[in-house]
């Protein structure tokens, strides 16, 4: 009796399921021609960049990703004696700049930021050279640790110069590789950025910052490619080879098989219609210029509707993109009260309004609706 309702209820099953495995058969032809019109999008976007950047010294001939790589590298290669210096513990303090294995540390990260300064005056980007984005965090570490150094020794321009270089490689690094690792690298940069640098700089120096950092404000401005996100997640659930790479590193089990009845009982089928329900329904979620909090509740309300992994993706990514932006605007407003400017507040990305100054006296107190603050001495 119990062999003839299992039989019964396989049957049952496979009738319920057979539309659906047949939009299951069809999503794999659709997918494909979504990731073909993306990559013939960039094709036509990503062609080579001819620039002009008026804050890192005089242009030059040359491929800037090619440096990049070298100083991304470089940087890699000497991450256990800038762990070993504990160098960062010790923001907002003088550097022990005679210590020997400072000394060491120094000469051995030389060669990797000369290649980021040569990179950044190159005139030319291109798209199909790239570098590694997650060790330009410790490139950017290193950037800031030798701007503080430089500082320290009253070589003030040379800072500011390097600062402004590493700004440029993650503006480029925005543009080449997307919004992963680019506002990471900015909170690893701002922090050495302190009222002592700040204070003591000569006027065009930080006018040379802040042209820097507007630069990356209006590039975390722009809206996240979602297109190219997705035709990147459909690159590989397409692959002939998916239950061997990525999330699979297994032959698929029976509880993975059963949990994708609706779509032929393959995983892989399963994950190309649900990767296509994303992409179908993509333009309910284009950034509208809209307060963080009605971004938050637009994400939420088509997570709701079976989107869940990527609102999630695109509020962490969006929130993190917002949150370099307000560290951003906090400097420019430091340095615009440094020259003595107007110190009119910028739009908080986190807020509702206005970036919130509170005059104390002495000091005033800049803050984000998103916990970010920065206090500015007169």
């Amino acid at each position: 009796m119990v062999i003839p309702c299992m039989l019964g209820f396989a049957v049952m099953t496979m009738v319920a399921a057979a539309p659906l495995t047949r939009c299951g058969e069809g999503a794999r032809e659709e997918l494909e021609a979504f990731v073909e019109r993306v990559a013939a999008r960039d094709a036509i976007e990503r062609v080579p960049v001819q620039r002009e950047v008026r804050h890192v010294g005089p242009m030059r001939d040359g491929v800037a990703n090619v440096y990049y790589a070298i100083a991304v590298e470089s940087a890699k290669a000497v991450r256990p004696l800038v762990a070993k210096a504990k160098l960062w513990t010790l923001r907002d303090q003088d550097l022990p700049l005679e210590r020997e294995d400072v000394v060491a540390l120094r000469a051995a990260w030389r060669p990797s930021l000369q290649a980021l300064l040569d990179g950044a005056r190159c005139r030319t980007l291109v798209f199909d050279v790239r570098w590694d984005g997650f060790w330009t965090l410790d490139l950017s570490a290193v950037v800031s640790c030798e701007s503080a150094c430089l500082a320290q020794e009253g070589s003030s321009a040379a800072a500011a110069q390097l600062w402004c270089s590493a700004a440029r490689l993650i503006v480029d690094l925005e543009l080449v590789e997307g919004p992963v690792w680019a506002p990471s690298c900015v909170r690893q940069m701002l922090p050495w950025w302190g009222e002592r640098l700040l204070a003591t700089a000569d006027p065009s120096l930080l006018r040379a910052i802040d042209d820097a950092a507007q630069d990356l404000d209006v590039a975390f401005g722009a809206s996240i490619d979602v297109e190219r996100e997705l035709a990147g997640r459909a690159r590989f659930v397409l692959r002939d080879d998916y239950y061997a790479s990525g999330l699979w590193h297994r032959p698929p089990s029976v509880e993975d098989c059963l949990r994708a009845w609706y779509a032929g009982f393959s995983p892989q089928r399963a994950a190309m219609v649900e990767l296509l329900w994303d992409v179908r329904t993509s333009d309910q979620i284009a950034a509208p210029a809209a307060p963080w909090q009605r971004r938050v509740e637009q994400l939420e309300h088509y997570g709701s509707n079976g989107h869940l992994d990527l609102a999630h993706w695109l509020q962490v990514e969006e929130r993190g993109r917002r949150q370099a932006q307000a560290q951003l605007r906090l400097l420019r407003m430091a340095i615009a009260f440094h020259l003595g400017e107007s110190l009119e507040p910028l739009q908080d990305p986190l807020g509702d309004g206005p970036l919130v100054v509170d005059d104390r006296g002495a000091t005033i107190v800049i803050r984000s609706a998103g916990g970010a603050e920065r206090t500015v001495t007169r």
